[in-house]
């Protein structure tokens, strides 16, 4: 239905904005992947619990804890996020298998009963849970706070932008 489109068009705008308020600017990338599906990329971190994994709980609960409303203010409820996390070198070789590595982690973090995330290759873990993924020996790079300004609300209203994310 034409509400229905609508109220879903108003989510994924708000996501998107959340997106970007999560994460470092003129760094990560966040691009709409598919219907209903983002991609994002983060340069120079790794795919584990100090890199892409803290930055995916962190996008995950954070819409979890979020009540989405529509340009008039109506409630539309509550929303819950699956992550695919993949890393390039440590995963794929090229972007191809990284993409579509993170996509079988998606499948995956779906499958377990959705609202988490799943990293590629590593065993199964509950939302919230801490990622013991061994990190190579090597220290990985710290991964700064959002660049967003203050608390985000709790009401996500669409932004009044030019669908620069679809």
């Amino acid at each position: 239905s034409r509400n229905g489109r609508v109220a879903g068009d108003a989510v994924l705008k708000g996501i998107g904005r959340l997106l970007g308020a999560c994460l470092r600017r003129k760094v990560d990338i966040a691009c709409r992947y598919a219907d209903g599906e983002f991609a994002v990329l983060l340069p120079n971190t790794p795919p584990f619990k100090s890199g892409a994994v803290l930055v995916a709980e962190r996008l995950r609960a954070t819409i979890e804890g979020m009540e989405f409303r529509n340009e008039d203010h109506e409630l539309l409820g509550r929303f819950t996020l699956s992550l695919g996390i993949a890393g390039f070198p440590r995963h794929a070789e090229d972007a191809e298998e990284l993409g579509g590595y993170a996509e079988q982690a998606l499948i995956q973090a779906r499958e377990l009963g959705g609202n988490r995330l799943q990293v590629f290759g590593a065993p199964p873990q509950e939302p919230g849970q801490e990622d013991d993924s061994e990190q190579d020996g090597q220290d990985a790079p710290s991964v700064e706070e959002p660049a967003g300004e203050g608390a985000l609300a709790d009401d996500v209203l669409p932004p009044d932008w030019d669908d620069d994310l679809t």
